[in-house]
């Protein structure tokens, strides 16, 4: 009798788990759904916890949410009064169920600042034509998750671009920028832009990981880190303050 009994609480727990009222730490993902949700117009992003993160360049501002039908009242889509779209992932606690499901798609007509404080990468699903761009990854205030883990993905034509990061970061950042700042302030963000063509750089570089660049015009700044800048190209403005073991280098 006792057998019977556990085995009817074991199945009535993991029948109870499997809707969106479920315990958050056993609940489960559900069915994968696709949902648009409607927002205001925004001009920027902060992406928290685990969510992937999809941006799309297109006419008019649109997000979709990718994730399981018991996670979806969890996830919180905002556009805040200074026009920053939050994302969030509410569902906290897990013991049961897979990490890493939720996928949230953005699409936009033009964007000033991406911040992740999500461990899953930003990928652009198209080329995105921007005027500024900054992409940020590191702790601030305000952040629930202070998360400075996650990767920037994304093929760009922009004006300027800024990066900044003080965590664990990889920029993987393609396309053409006519100004660019690269601000690694700590730890091991790393930079590969061998595929970015800059025509004027600035670096700020004290943290321990590499910036691979492209300038074409000039490259100035300071290397005052264990890491190198290590640039493809030799412009014929070098104005570099090197002050620690890090190196500026090129071929």
């Amino acid at each position: 009798m006792r057998n019977y009994i556990i085995l009817f609480a074991a199945f009535f727990l993991l029948q109870s788990c499997d809707n969106e009222n479920a315990w958050d730490c056993v609940q489960t993902v559900g069915d994968m759904v696709e949902v648009p949700v409607e927002v205001a117009p925004f001009t920027r992003v902060t992406v928290e916890d685990d969510i992937f993160l999809d941006i799309k360049q297109g006419d008019s501002h649109q997000v979709i949410v990718h994730t399981g039908s018991n996670l979806l009242d969890d996830i919180s889509v905002v556009v805040e009064a200074d026009g920053n779209l939050r994302l969030k992932n509410l569902n906290k606690c897990n013991f049961t169920r897979a990490y890493d499901v939720t996928r949230i798609t953005v699409t936009t007509p033009t964007l000033t600042h991406i911040r992740s404080a999500s461990r899953n990468p930003v990928t652009s699903l198209n080329q995105l034509h921007f005027e500024n761009l900054e992409l940020t990854s590191n702790t601030n205030v305000g952040v629930i998750d202070e998360g400075k883990s996650g990767n920037f993905i994304l093929d760009v034509v922009v004006d300027r671009l800024t990066v900044s990061a003080n965590g664990f970061s990889l920029f993987d950042i393609s396309g053409i920028a006519e100004n660019a700042t690269i601000l690694f302030s700590d730890e091991i963000p790393r930079f590969e832009g061998e595929d970015l063509i800059i025509q004027h750089l600035n670096v700020f570089h004290a943290a321990g990981n590499d910036m691979i660049v492209h300038p074409i015009q000039s490259i100035k700044g300071v290397v005052r880190g264990i890491g190198d800048v290590i640039s493809l190209n030799r412009p014929p403005e070098v104005d570099v303050s090197v002050t620690n073991v890090g190196q500026l280098l090129f071929p």
